[in-house]
């Protein structure tokens, strides 16, 4: 009796722990089933609220090739040939990749979006406008673009976006980022690391930047007339509109292609960067090539195609060293030291380098030679004659050679020019043609000796006639000036002939 007791009370157990068991179950069922109906009514993931969605974030009409929703392991969608169409531009994206998590969806939250194979283009940077903003935005951890093409314009600038990894998108902080890019001018690798602000309101150019750059294997020949590989790394701040940068640059290569020689470039340089339109302003360079240093400003701006202006306050170095940036010659036609001040303007478009660059300077030599012995003996030639005289001195040296000087459509416009040898001193003016390499200077020399000094035997004794002539106060005598011939082989002619 007290046995069969005990197994109707065990039995009585079991049956209240198996129903509360079923109620439990049912329980869990209940809230399963409301928690998949309000996830239901509530997932982001359908294919018309991904493209409200992407519409209130971007902007444009939106539209998908193919779209499926994601459950497992990870709750999202993916969309095929996804494009989105603005007046200004359009992007296509092959493959687009929304990832989030069951805990995510409860508080908005997107771990990952990717986009593989993209293409935007634009009529024009900054053309393409964000969104209105409406409605909550999601907070995304990592946005990731592979292999993303950028086109300015139909016939445009092409940007090839390597890796785009944006953090932290959506909590209005600096939002961390890494780019690596291909740019087209100059064209090279560009590696970017920094952290991005959200968009002002709305207003792209008022975005928040700042970070670190690397440029690497950049070649200048996209420039017309320039050549040589330049690499650059540096700082920058601020907003897309105005980006302050500083750095250095080094181009070991450099030439001027109406040229054949090389020379080493290196710089440090402040600038101010408009990144909607890509306005440069250079607010400080120091810059050396070969053993020649230059410190001034420089400006690149323009609505498609840049003009580069180049003002040069101060330099100083070897004037061969400016001369073999536009000459062909194995060596400079004359060698020493140089000073000079200069403002340059290189205009776009495909006229040739000597032929479009605009310069106007002035520049002294305080003490020259010519390399060539057969010029060099021509100047001392023209030195003992000037001093009456023979000298045992293999070289004289061309002393205080200044002037100022207008170039344009490859005509080099010397003024003010004067330059002075043992014994003389010469004034001149006229042009040269940079394309060519023609001298047409004339002028006048002022002579230590009297002209009948300057020659011997029985021309001397008829020369004696002419130096009431061409003798000048303080001075044994003046004559015409000419210097023709070539960069390589100049010619000083000093006539018998008055000028006019």
């Amino acid at each position: 009796m007290e046995s069969s007791t005990a197994i109707s009370a065990e039995s009585r157990t079991s049956s209240k722990k198996f129903r509360l068991a079923i109620v439990i179950c049912l329980g869990l069922l209940i809230l399963l089933a409301a928690g998949i109906a309000i996830l239901a009514s509530h997932w982001p993931f359908t294919a018309d609220r991904m493209k409200k969605s992407l519409s209130d974030s971007i902007g444009g009409e939106v539209q998908f090739g193919r779209f499926r929703q994601t459950y497992f392991p990870h709750p999202g969608c993916v969309a095929e040939n996804l494009t989105i169409s603005q007046p200004g531009g359009r992007l296509v994206v092959t493959r687009f990749t929304v990832e989030s998590s069951y805990a995510g969806l409860l508080s908005d939250r997107i771990s990952r979006v990717t986009a593989d194979s993209s293409q935007a283009t634009l009529s024009a940077l900054g053309a393409f406008r964000g969104g209105n903003g409406s409605g909550p935005q999601p907070h995304i951890g990592e946005l990731i673009l592979n292999g993303a093409t950028l086109q300015i314009g139909s016939d445009g600038d092409r940007f090839l976006f390597h890796k785009v990894l944006i953090r932290n998108i959506g909590d209005d902080q600096r939002m961390p980022f890494q780019i690596d890019v291909g740019i087209p001018r100059p064209a090279g690798e560009l590696s970017m690391n920094g952290t991005l602000g959200s968009p002002h309101r709305g207003a792209l150019d008022q975005t928040a930047l700042a970070g670190s750059y690397r440029l690497q294997n950049a070649n200048l020949g996209i420039f017309k007339g320039l050549a040589g590989n330049l690499s650059s790394d540096g700082n920058f701040s601020g907003v897309l509109s105005r980006l302050d940068f500083q750095g250095h640059a080094d181009t070991p290569d450099f030439t001027v292609t109406a040229s054949t020689h090389r020379h080493h470039l290196k710089s440090t340089f402040r600038a101010v960067v408009n990144a909607m339109n890509g306005d440069t302003q250079l607010t400080r360079v120091d810059a050396t090539f070969d053993r020649t240093a230059v410190s001034g400003t420089a400006n690149i701006a323009g609505q498609d195609l840049k003009t580069i202006t180049l003002n040069v306050d101060a330099g100083k170095g070897r004037i061969e060293d400016l001369m073999t940036l536009f000459i062909k010659a194995p060596q400079s036609p004359m060698l020493g030291p140089v000073t000079f001040r200069a403002n340059v303007i290189v205009p776009p478009g495909a006229e040739a380098f000597k032929k479009k660059v605009i310069l106007g300077g002035d520049f002294g030599i305080t003490s020259g030679n010519f390399s060539k012995s057969a010029t060099q003996a021509g100047a001392n030639e023209l030195s003992e004659r000037a001093e009456g005289e023979p000298h045992e001195t293999p070289e004289r040296v061309l002393a205080n050679l200044r002037g100022h000087v207008v170039l344009r459509q490859g005509i080099a416009m010397f003024s003010n020019t004067s330059f002075e040898v043992p014994g003389a001193k010469a004034q001149v003016a006229g042009k040269v043609n940079v394309i060519n390499e023609r001298l047409d200077l004339e002028g006048h020399l002022a002579m230590q000796a009297e002209l009948s000094k300057t020659e011997t035997g029985i021309k001397s004794v008829f020369l004696k006639l002419l130096d009431p002539i061409y003798k000048k106060r303080r001075a044994g005598s003046v004559v015409p000036l000419s210097i023709t011939g070539t960069y390589d082989h100049p010619q000083f002619n000093a006539s018998l002939t008055p000028r006019k």
